[in-house]
């Protein structure tokens, strides 16, 4: 059900507001409001419109399809990394070089992965390769 799937996911961010989740779906260019998102979440609108579920999917960053799947199964943690992994193709390209290391690293960096998701204060992203680039270019 739907309600269980938008639980699920701020259950996986716990940190997540609904008002972060409204703001990150208007800045995907999508109508959504705190209320329609408790509304869904509720079980007060039992069959939110195909826009709404993508607004709510959008404020996620994970596809549709998440709750196009949802059945009376609680969602799982690998089902929502997967939904926004297709999402993200970045995140997807990482997953992908994470999962061709010999079996010793790749279990390093599932651990570090799974330390930095409990920690309070995660690092900060690097700069991405074409930031160096320009960098580079203009010494």
């Amino acid at each position: 059900m739907i309600p269980d799937r938008i639980d699920a996911l701020f259950e996986f961010w716990p940190d997540l507001t609904a008002a972060e989740v409204v703001g990150r779906a208007r800045e995907r260019g999508h109508h959504l409001d705190v209320g329609t998102l408790s509304a869904a979440r509720s079980g007060h609108i039992v069959h939110p419109s195909v826009e709404t579920v993508i607004a709510i999917a959008a404020g996620f960053g994970v596809t549709p399809e998440y709750f196009a799947e949802a059945g009376d199964t609680p969602a799982s943690g690998d089902e929502i990394r997967t939904a926004r992994l297709e999402v993200d193709h970045d995140l997807w390209m990482m997953a992908v070089a994470i999962a061709r290391l010999p079996p010793d690293r790749r279990d390093s960096v599932l651990e570090l992965l799974d330390f930095l998701e409990t920690t309070d204060h995660p690092l900060a992203r690097p700069a991405s390769p074409d930031h160096d680039e320009r960098r580079r270019g203009n010494s």
